[in-house]
């Protein structure tokens, strides 16, 4: 069994849960404020993602692999937004680590301003 290394763990980030509002056609709408979730520590790691055409005009600036213990009363979600180093991340995949027990990788990217 693998035992979970908090020393890695050094960076500190916040999950936010944006509240959802009727569009007034059926769906659902961020709201204009989001609650806190949880704040934790993790691990962060910008990756290199392929800069095409798509990633620049959805204005995707760095894509990030996050690291975070899993917790009993704590599932992330895809609606979920990632506040780290005052940038606002996206999750866009959640994963549980295959090589590190009882932890979960997130894949996230910041979208700011393409180039």
């Amino acid at each position: 069994m693998t035992s979970i290394n908090g020393g890695k763990l050094t960076q500190k980030i916040s999950f936010f849960d944006a509240a959802l509002i009727s569009d007034g056609a059926g769906g659902f709408l961020p709201g204009p404020e989001e609650s806190e979730v949880l704040t934790t520590w993790s691990s962060i790691r910008q990756i290199k993602a392929s800069r095409t055409a798509e990633n620049l005009q959805e204005g995707i600036d760095a894509v990030y692999e996050i690291k975070l213990r899993q917790r009993a009363n704590f599932n992330p979600q895809s609606n979920y937004t990632i506040l780290w180093d005052n940038k606002n991340l996206e999750i866009i995949e959640i994963t549980e680590d295959v090589e590190q027990s009882k932890q979960w990788v997130l894949i996230a990217v910041n979208r700011g301003t393409g180039l």
